[in-house]
């Protein structure tokens, strides 16, 4: 062999197939870079500093990333296998060894390889800086000077993707070595015999997907339980996607084959003889497509909802500037007054001022009765615990503005964000008859964020309170409840002002009683919210953009593959007098259908899950479902307009390859 032989050759073949190399290549960049950007600012000091959560969720979305990238390069990678193993076939037949063509392949898979990887970091280390301000700018941080370089994403990164395409690689040699020469020479025509229509697969995965939808649609939990129904409703329902692209779909076209007034026209005879012959190996495209789609719908309507409705949730969390609390009814007074002497100081006044006491305890839930004989491994039962608030009337109706008044034995329910069907309830050893189920109750900054399930109950007085904190349950393992005492006050204020003031009462507070009060603040609740969500809407859409590379990418290899599959077959027509235009427009129509169903498919999906979805955002406390409604509208419109422009564009392509 002449002296550089192979690497001449793995090069031209290259430059040869770059209609499916360079939108390989230029997805693989897009990987990297999207890898090392999360790495990179997972593991940022100032942003670990400023939220440990977000840090924490950046360094696992770069590893959905390295999951993620491997699956989908390894699946994107079989487009290319499949096209190129007749170029393969032909080799061997013309006298190369397999171990001359593993040798081929191993070039071509380093080029790709180290081209791609250096040209990712490349782009990756030119928008860190510019990810990390947006990032900044999100999570309304303080913009720092300098430029970092994340040595564990230089490092981490090609050893990642190194891995990954030694995977590929040994799954591209593992084609060649256990094939034999005539089946490479075929091998981009395998799999096109006529599929049979499996009623049973069929059925099932109509099954799975009402069993998924039934799910995402009638849950009613207000705890983290939901999230473990909506992982499995989502298994249901990736299940159910391929079954019915790949079996369902075979069935409904085999159908109109038996419909012969439908059948024997010339655009449905082709259209239907097209797709049912290929459908088996067309199907899992398509329902890639259309989990990707739904996946990137998710995402990104669920960030951009949880950022846009940030003002929303913390009107309800932090109804007022300042709120104090404590254990000792003594201390509200001399609260009272450090905070009122720091106001005077800086010529503020205390506005809509309140007070009131209440208590707390953890309940397991138990029908009607709220048991508060609470053990560690009661704490494993998310879907069963529940977070119990109780105040008395006096308090309620001065903070509502209401009237209200109840008979000893009856109290004011709320479920928070869930339900309660009962006519009473039993806690504390007490049996109580709920007088209304009210919508809406104090804001509270710890209920308002908490996974498990919260009931607030208005009793008729201290007094009844009072009896309640006598009941000692015998293996309570946590302290005792007790009585506390909350005092708040709005200043009227700007941001800027209202936070210097809330900082500068905490301050001295905690000079005078460092460990007797629990202080929070509406614009410290506001910046730590601002961090939190910021930093979910940024890896929402850095994750959505992924997906949406990965769709667009899928997108493009089955329609050029397609194309070259078809190219013959409508040779065949033409040669046989079929009128050209009806061809084309048989075309046309099968395109068309392929191409939207898994948009239409996405769209279903999407529906399904928004109950589910609204439940898990009541989690994080949003529940402005119209706001939530408008921002998934949006979002699929958008998605629906950059996919109308992948098809207009991969269509072309088509086109040009079926001539």
């Amino acid at each position: 062999m002449p002296k550089f032989f192979f690497m001449k050759l793995a090069v031209s073949n290259l430059r040869k197939n770059a209609k499916l190399n360079v939108p390989f290549a230029i997805t693989m960049i897009g990987t990297v870079a999207v890898f090392y950007l999360l790495t990179s600012l997972a593991f940022r000091p100032s942003i670990i500093e400023m939220s440990r959560t977000t840090a924490i969720l950046l360094e696992l979305s770069s590893q959905v990333a390295a999951v993620f990238s491997g699956i989908f390069l390894f699946y994107t990678h079989s487009f290319l296998m499949k096209r190129r193993k007749m170029e393969f076939g032909l080799y061997n037949v013309l006298g190369l060894g397999k171990a001359h063509i593993a040798r081929i392949i191993l070039i071509e898979t380093a080029v790709i390889v180290f081209v791609s990887v250096n040209i990712g970091l490349a782009i990756g280390l030119l928008l860190d800086r510019f990810m990390y301000l947006l990032l900044l700018r999100l999570m309304g941080g303080l913009v720092t000077l300098g430029f970092e370089v994340s040595l564990r994403g230089l490092v981490s990164t090609p050893i990642v993707f190194t891995i990954i395409f030694g995977l590929i690689l040994a799954d591209s040699l593992r084609q060649v070595f256990f094939s034999k020469p005539i089946e490479l020479l075929r091998g981009g025509r395998t799999g096109e015999k006529e599929p049979q229509a499996k009623w049973f697969l069929a059925i099932l995965g109509v099954l799975l997907l009402g069993i998924g939808y039934g799910m995402a649609i009638t849950v009613d939990i207000a705890s983290a339980e939901i999230i473990i129904v909506f992982f499995m409703a989502t298994l249901f329902v990736i299940g159910g996607t391929f079954l019915l692209f790949t079996t369902s779909s075979i069935a409904l076209l085999k159908i109109l084959r038996k419909n012969k007034r439908y059948y024997y026209k010339a655009r449905n005879f082709i259209s239907l003889s097209s797709m049912i012959y290929r459908m088996k190996q067309n199907a899992a495209g398509l329902a890639v497509i259309c989990i990707l789609s739904t996946s990137v719908l998710v995402m990104v309507a669920s960030a951009v909802t949880l950022y846009a409705g940030l003002e929303d949730g913390l009107g309800r969390r932090f109804p007022h500037d300042i709120s104090l609390d404590t254990h000792y009814e003594g201390h509200i007074e001399l609260l009272r007054e450090i905070a009122h002497d720091v106001l005077e100081e800086r010529n503020l006044m205390p506005l809509n001022a309140f007070q009131f006491s209440y208590f707390t305890t953890w309940a397991i839930s138990q029908n009607d009765v709220l048991n508060i004989d609470v053990s560690g491994d009661d704490f494993n039962n998310i879907g069963q615990m529940r977070y119990v608030m109780v105040l008395n009337l006096e308090d309620y109706n001065h903070w509502a503005g209401t009237s209200i008044e109840l008979e000893e034995n009856e109290v004011l329910f709320h479920a928070g964000r869930g339900s309660f069907s009962h006519e009473s309830v039993e806690l504390m050893g007490s049996r109580f008859y709920i007088r209304e189920q009210v919508e809406y109750i104090l804001g509270w900054d710890v209920i308002g964020t908490l996974v498990v399930g919260t009931y607030f109950i208005v009793v008729q007085n201290r007094t009844v309170m009072d009896s309640l904190l006598e009941y000692h349950p015998a293996n309570i393992s946590y302290d005792p409840v007790h009585v506390r005492y909350r005092y708040g006050f709005d200043i009227g204020a700007d941001s800027a002002i209202t936070l210097a003031a809330s900082q500068a009462i905490v301050q001295e507070i905690r000079r005078v009683y460092p460990y007797a009060y629990r202080f929070s603040c509406h614009e410290t609740g506001r910046m730590e919210e601002t961090k939190m969500y910021g930093g979910i809407y940024f890896i929402g859409m850095f994750l959505g953009a992924l997906f949406l590379m990965a769709t667009v990418l899928t997108i493009y290899y089955k329609q050029i593959i397609e194309g070259f599959a078809d190219k013959e077959r409508y040779i065949i027509m033409k040669n046989i007098g079929l009128d050209p235009v009806e061809i084309k427009r048989a075309i046309h129509t099968q395109i068309l259908i392929v191409f939207f169903l898994p948009l239409i498919t996405a769209g279903v999906h999407l529906m399904a899950a928004f109950p589910a979805l609204t439940n898990i955002l009541a989690m994080l406390d949003l529940q402005n479902i119209n706001l939530f409604i408008l921002c998934t509208v949006a979002c699929f419109a958008i998605f629906a307009v950059i996919y109308t422009i992948i098809y207009i564009l991969t269509a072309r392509t088509y086109y040009k390859i079926v001539g």
